[in-house]
């Protein structure tokens, strides 16, 4: 009995560091960019092939793992002949990540331009080169300005 009370002290104990480590992690200096490099990885268990799908070089992202390994204190993948495996904690990870990268994708993708649905578009075009622009321009309805005569 007394070995199990402390046992379930040591359990508790190191609940409430985890939570307390967890709760100090500083999230305003996070580096969305690890998070990125974590779902390549995760997706082509290769560091040198995930750094060429992100654009990195190997030890780039080797570099960036070891930060995102230190502050989740996760090895979170092992190097095996057969590429990089994933530890249980980066399987846990692997989803959640996998949807905020592309919603962050999603979300900061710029609009695609459809000109019929553009309010208001106007175009002030002024020649210089041709002095014989207005007539070329006058179809009744433009009124052009000689300027250039």
């Amino acid at each position: 009995m007394h070995d199990q009370n402390g046992l379930r002290r040591s359990a508790m104990r190191f609940a409430a560091a985890a939570a307390q480590e967890l709760s100090e992690m500083n999230w305003v200096a996070f580096d969305l960019n690890l998070l990125i490099v974590f779902d390549a990885v995760t997706q082509e268990r290769s560091v040198t092939r995930a750094g060429g799908k992100v654009g990195l070089s190997q030890p780039a992202v080797s570099h960036a793992l070891s930060r995102l390994r230190h502050m989740l204190k996760d090895e979170l993948f092992i190097r095996t002949p057969d590429g990089m495996v994933p530890t249980p904690r980066s399987e846990q990870l692997a989803a959640p990540v996998r949807r905020a990268v592309s919603d962050m994708q999603i979300a900061l993708e710029p609009e695609t331009f459809v000109p019929r649905q553009a309010p208001g578009i106007r175009l002030d075009l002024r020649p210089t080169a041709l002095r014989n622009m207005p007539a070329l321009l006058d179809r009744g309805r433009q009124a052009v300005s000689e300027t250039n005569r």
